[in-house]
C-alpha cells in the first residue's frame, strides 16, 4: 500500500495522520481505535479513544517518556482540532489562503512534535526548545551559514517535487517511458539525499527502530 501520501501538506493533525505511516496508522485504526469504539461512543469518550490510540502510538515505537510526550501531544492535538472545529464559528477568508495557514500551522505543531520523538530524552528535548527562543544562530553569528544554505537548498528541492506531486505537474524526466532517463533521474536524485545525509552527519531515524 501507499504509506506517505506527502503528510507535510496536509490542512490539519487529523489528514496528517491520514497521510503520513499509512499502514501504522491503518493498524492503530483497526486493532486498537475501533475496537475500543471510535467514534461510535459519547464525545468525551470519543476524544478519551483518541487520546489512548495516540499514546499506545508513542509507546510503540519506544520505552521513553520521549515518545510518550510525542504520542500524548498528538492525541492532545487531535482533540483541540475537534474542539476547535464543534466550538468556534468558522471564519470567512478565501479558501486558498486558509488552506495555506493550515497547513504552515500543521506543519509547526508536528516539527514541535518531532523534538521530543528525536531527542534522546526529555531534558535534549527541553534544551533544543529553550535554544529555538534564545540561541541567536549562524545568521546572527555568521558561523555555519554554508551548511545551512545546504539545508535550505536541499529543502527547496525536495519541496518542489512535494509540490510537484501534490499538484499534479508532470515532469518529462521522471515520467518517461525511456527507462533509462527515468533510472538515471531517480538515482541521481537518490545519490543526492544520500551525500546530503552524509555531508550532515545524519543517519536515517529509523535505523534506530
Amino acid at each position: 500500500m501507499e504509506n506517505f501520501h506527502r503528510p507535510y501538506f496536509a490542512k490539519s493533525i487529523k489528514e496528517f495522520w491520514r497521510r503520513w505511516h499509512i499502514s501504522l496508522s491503518t493498524w492503530f485504526k483497526d486493532y486498537l481505535y475501533i475496537p475500543l469504539g471510535g467514534n461510535r461512543v459519547g464525545h468525551y469518550r470519543h476524544l478519551w479513544n483518541l487520546f489512548v490510540t495516540f499514546l499506545v502510538s508513542g509507546i510503540w515505537h519506544g520505552a521513553n517518556l520521549t515518545f510518550v510526550l510525542w504520542g500524548s501531544l498528538h492525541g492532545l492535538y487531535q482533540i483541540v482540532g475537534i474542539e476547535k472545529n464543534r466550538l468556534l464559528p468558522k471564519v470567512n477568508v478565501s479558501k486558498r489562503l486558509h488552506a495555506v495557514f493550515n497547513c504552515l500551522v500543521t506543519f509547526v505543531l508536528v516539527m514541535f512534535a518531532w523534538i521530543f520523538f528525536r531527542a534522546n530524552d526529555l531534558h535534549s528535548a527541553f534544551s533544543i526548545i529553550a535554544k529555538i527562543f534564545t540561541d541567536r544562530g549562524p545568521l546572527f553569528t555568521g558561523e555555519g551559514i554554508p551548511s545551512l544554505l545546504l539545508g535550505f537548498m536541499c529543502i527547496g528541492i525536495l519541496m518542489l517535487k512535494e509540490i510537484k506531486d501534490e499538484m499534479s505537474i508532470k515532469v518529462h524526466a521522471l515520467n518517461s517511458k525511456n527507462y533509462w532517463v527515468r533510472i538515471i533521474s531517480i538515482s541521481l536524485f537518490i545519490a543526492f539525499i544520500i551525500l546530503t545525509a552524509s555531508f550532515n552527519g545524519g543517519a536515517f531515524i529509523y535505523f534506530q527502530f
